[in-house]
């Protein structure tokens, strides 16, 4: 097999990794690369797929390897908005409110156990476009 064609194919999945920003194209990049050393150092096909093969399948373990961990030991990624003040003027029937934060109309909704009273009120998280939020310190609106 021609050495260009597996030096196309390594500028190829090169160019793949940059458009999709997975390691493991990066990984074939560089899998393609290794079957055009062998070719190189005088190989034939099989050995070349070989190299290449193999290459990629020790890199694409290593890449697994290093990307997984393990649930429990992430700590909880933490959103900016977590702790910021909003201000509830009033509740609607169905236990949301509408809340101006960052420019914009949230719809909001109470942590559960929390007294729907108006006041100054302390996001928990977001949750898509909606804002969890929980009673403030002086909102009068703790647990019922």
């Amino acid at each position: 097999m021609p050495i260009w064609i597996w030096l196309v194919a390594a500028g190829v999945l090169g160019a793949a990794e940059l458009l999709t920003g997975t390691f493991y194209m990066l990984v074939l990049a560089a899998a393609s690369l290794f079957g055009a050393a062998a070719g190189v150092l005088g190989c034939g096909l099989e050995l070349q797929v070989l190299a290449a093969a193999a290459a990629a399948v020790l890199g694409c373990a290593l890449v697994w390897k290093f990307h997984r961990k393990p649930a429990a030991s992430e700590p909880a990624q933490s959103s900016l908005d977590e702790g910021q003040s909003v201000e509830v003027r009033a509740w609607r029937e169905d236990g949301t409110a509408e809340v101006k934060y960052r420019g914009a109309v949230w719809t909001a909704v109470a942590a559960p156990g929390s007294r729907l009273v108006p006041g100054i009120w302390v996001i928990v998280r977001t949750e898509g476009p909606r804002l969890l939020i929980s009673p403030g310190p002086r909102s009068g609106a703790g647990p019922a």
